[in-house]
């Protein structure tokens, strides 16, 4: 027999939240001749139902009471599903709750409980209960089903109708349970485990609406070789079900500072989150830091973030992710702990690395992340379109933030990164993603940070088109007249004007759009303090504007200087890398050293361009 492949364990339907070792499941068979309903379970169509009796006592044994025999039958129609059951007990330990007293529910007397639900990825919770008597309870209110009483000299049981229409499934199947109260001896049981409490959908069996080997090719990707049974689908599932806890991408560092930085990574389910962090070898307690909290309590997410403060400069700190479990909120550790260093103080020297344009090309982001550059660097910078299309987070994830991941964990630590929005991060049903794969800390794409002595301006210079009526989705005129406020105050700060250097970072290349150009590139031209350098990339081939210049100094491209045109003189240097370029940056001593290299796909590398500034 065949098992999935690894690729399986992602897909949001084999996420599992269960604490249960082996997930109950049963494959209710569809059923089309006609029967008669109320025969307490006597009508022939019973025989073709798929049976269970694996019930367990719910808190655990209680050897003060005697087990007590419960069984359940499932099948379908094509409107309905149909479950009937029937619990042994004898006349004397029935509980029947009083006709006569006002305010009578099904909970005060014997009684089931039905629950289906899911954990997603549409989560969803129905119970239905039937008393003794007849009595009923529909957390819906809908009331569409129906339900058939029945007593022996042996024990209880009820037939139940439901509408299908009532119940949702994902990929086939919908989570179940049934349980079972016996009110005399406090005595409660239920078909699949239960932690704490009868509504945990997270610990639910599960019933399939299709055969084990369709179910398997449906969630497993990989056809078995012959008939499958419960017991053996329910360990083939056991190898393709990831637990919702488990870290499917990251850690990653971002957002670096000489006092801070933020952590982020994803996990397979919504769980709450937290890491631990302390200076590497360090004999303190480690202190916590919580993903979120929301008005009481730590919220569970797929995606994590953490900023972390107060740390020094320059100084490596580990850290180790932690889940709570589903239910029991017992926290697991994530993985091995890792560790990552703050930005050098004000004042000294520093590195960067910078790529830029990537457009999903993974094989060259992990290459140019593996250069002595990209590894000695206190940070590594994206320059924005990483990927062609917003296909969603997973494709940020596979194709930007694994790659470099993959890397950091054949080193020593985690270098941080710093993000840069490009126009193709705008594009596409899932653009927002962007904000919480490639988040900043204050919730814009455009901030500013020092590393060392020099002032970084971190710009989003929006899409490559201007906004107007014809495109309703865009709104990048306001955002730019923000951004343009934004700097003028940057400019006045003694943080940007005391620097060595002030370097700013833009996807575009300003002077190619007017009114790029009013909003970002004026506030810095007219500056006291003049910037040293503005780096972007957009272009996919090479150039170089020298300060105060009007005309291309240096370009891989001729055609680009046609292209370009009425280049207006600013007082900086203008570069933009290509698409197989990186700008590697080193400040020592009062030398700001920038080389453009440009890497080959086999490996090789060339030095672009050179500057000192």
């Amino acid at each position: 027999m065949d098992t999935p492949s690894a690729g399986a364990a992602a897909k949001t339907a084999n996420v599992s939240y269960s604490l249960n070792g082996i997930r109950k499941t049963l494959s209710v068979p569809l059923v089309r001749r006609k029967f008669a309903f109320g025969t307490g379970m006597t009508d022939p169509v019973w025989e073709q139902a798929v049976r269970a009796e694996d019930f367990v006592r719910f808190g655990g044994p209680r050897p003060d009471l005697p087990q007590k025999r419960s069984e359940m039958a499932l099948f379908r129609t094509v409107e309905s599903l149909v479950i009937g059951y029937f619990f042994c007990d004898p006349p004397e330990e029935r509980v029947y709750p009083p006709e006569d007293r006002p305010g009578v529910s099904v909970w005060h007397g014997d009684l089931a409980e039905l629950h289906f639900g899911s954990m997603g990825p549409d989560p969803w919770l129905l119970q239905l209960c039937v008393g003794i008597t007849g009595i009923r309870f529909d957390s819906s209110g809908a009331n569409r089903w129906r339900h058939a009483v029945f007593e022996t000299p042996s024990g209880w049981g009820a037939e139940v109708m439901i509408p299908l229409d009532m119940l949702l499934l994902t990929e086939g199947g919908m989570a179940f349970n049934l349980c079972r109260c016996s009110i005399r001896h406090g005595d409660e049981y239920c078909w699949s485990p239960l932690k704490k409490r009868f509504h945990e959908v997270e610990n639910f069996g599960e019933l399939l609406f299709a055969d084990y080997e369709t179910v398997s090719m449906l969630r497993g990707g990989v056809p078995c070789e012959g008939p499958l049974t419960r017991e053996k689908f329910e360990l083939l599932r056991k190898t393709w079900e990831i637990p919702a806890q488990s870290v499917t991408h990251g850690p990653y560092i971002s957002n670096p500072g000489a006092d801070s930085v933020c952590v982020s990574w994803e996990t397979a389910g919504m769980v709450p989150a937290c890491l631990e962090y302390r200076k590497k070898g360090s004999a303190e307690a480690p202190r916590r830091a919580d993903s979120s909290k929301k008005c009481g309590i730590l919220a569970s997410e797929c995606t994590h973030f953490v900023k972390l403060e107060g740390l020094d400069p320059d100084t490596e700190y580990e850290y180790t992710l932690f889940s709570l479990t589903p239910v029991t909120d017992v926290p697991v550790r994530s993985g091995e702990p890792r560790s990552f260093k703050t930005l050098p103080a004000p004042g000294r020297s520093c590195s960067f690395f910078c790529v830029t344009d990537l457009h999903s090309d993974a094989a060259f982001l992990r290459g140019a992340m593996q250069m002595p550059e990209a590894r000695q660097a206190d940070f590594q910078l994206l320059l924005g379109d990483n990927l062609s299309h917003a296909a969603g987070r997973e494709a940020l994830y596979r194709g930007v933030i694994d790659p470099i991941v993959a890397v950091n964990r054949e080193g020593t630590r985690d270098i941080p990164l710093v993000f840069v929005r490009g126009n193709h991060e705008q594009l596409g049903v899932f653009a927002s993603e962007y904000f919480r794969v490639m988040r900043h800390d204050s919730g814009r794409t455009w901030y500013t940070f020092r590393c060392g002595s020099i002032f970084f301006i971190i710009l989003d210079s929006g899409d490559d088109k201007s906004d107007g009526p014809d495109r309703p989705l865009f709104s990048n005129t306001p955002m730019l007249e923000e951004e343009r406020r934004f700097l003028a105050e940057t400019v006045r700060k003694k943080a940007y004007c005391e620097a060595a250097f002030r370097l700013a970072f833009i996807h575009i290349p300003p002077f190619t759009r007017r009114d790029i150009q009013s909003r970002l590139v004026e506030p810095l031209a007219e500056a006291e303090t003049p910037l040293t350098a503005m780096i972007s990339g957009h272009w996919h081939t090479y150039g170089r504007i020298d300060a105060n210049a009007a005309a291309f100094s240096e370009t891989t491209s001729p055609a680009l200087k046609t292209r370009v045109r009425d280049i207006l003189p600013m007082p900086f240097a203008r570069i933009a890398p290509a698409t197989d370029n990186v700008l590697a940056g080193r400040l020592d001593g009062s030398r700001l050293e920038l080389s453009v290299l440009r890497r080959t796909p086999d490996g090789n590398v060339s030095v672009e361009d050179h500057l000192t500034l």
